[in-house]
């Protein structure tokens, strides 16, 4: 349950931290307020990762990307935020294709269904499409920060991105149900 609640918190930090960079920078907030929602959405990454080496990715992160608002006052550091999240999530599936299971595999191990070559080997695919994923969500985070206007970077990273998320994991649940029922 407070694994959870955990994964939960994350989420909406992550849905709403667009709309509140939004509201502060459409507002006239003053950068080094702006920085609170930066800290508190990475403060819910590190909180919920396990690995010390993850927690210390983010927490460079964070330091990072404070110090580049402090130091040039650029609203440009609270826009990088999405597109680090897809960086961060593209190495962790990445990586997980170069050993031995591929996470969505381990997701599917805790289901407790058994895994037969075919299935592991429909795993992997579905890594590599989510990689893929990530590696288009980062692509558009990334124009999205440094060459659109502050509505098209909210819009896109604060709910076309999930859209795209959502419809991913559900048109996969959909292409899982037809394979398993295959002999």
């Amino acid at each position: 349950m407070k694994r959870m609640l955990a994964l939960v918190f994350k989420f909406l930090l992550a849905v709403l931290y667009p709309g509140l960079v939004y509201w502060g920078l459409s507002r006239g907030v003053p950068l080094r307020f702006l920085t609170i929602p930066l800290l508190i959405a990475v403060a819910g990454q590190i909180a919920g990762q396990s690995a010390l080496a993850l927690r210390l990715v983010w927490l460079v992160l964070a330091v990072l990307l404070s110090l580049g608002l402090g130091v040039y006052q650029n609203p440009l550091f609270l826009k990088l935020y999405p597109a680090l999240i897809s960086l961060l999530f593209l190495g962790a599936f990445g990586l997980s294709l170069s050993g031995g299971e591929s996470i969505i595999e381990k997701f599917a191990r805790r289901s407790g269904a058994p895994l037969d070559n075919r299935a592991r080997a429909y795993c992997r695919k579905v890594t590599l499409c989510w990689c893929a994923f990530f590696v288009f969500n980062l692509l558009m985070s990334l124009t999205s920060a440094f060459f659109l206007p502050l509505e098209w970077w909210t819009l896109y990273n604060g709910l076309i991105a999930y859209l795209l998320m959502g419809c991913l994991f559900a048109g996969e649940w959909l292409v899982r149900r037809q394979v398993s029922q295959r002999p």
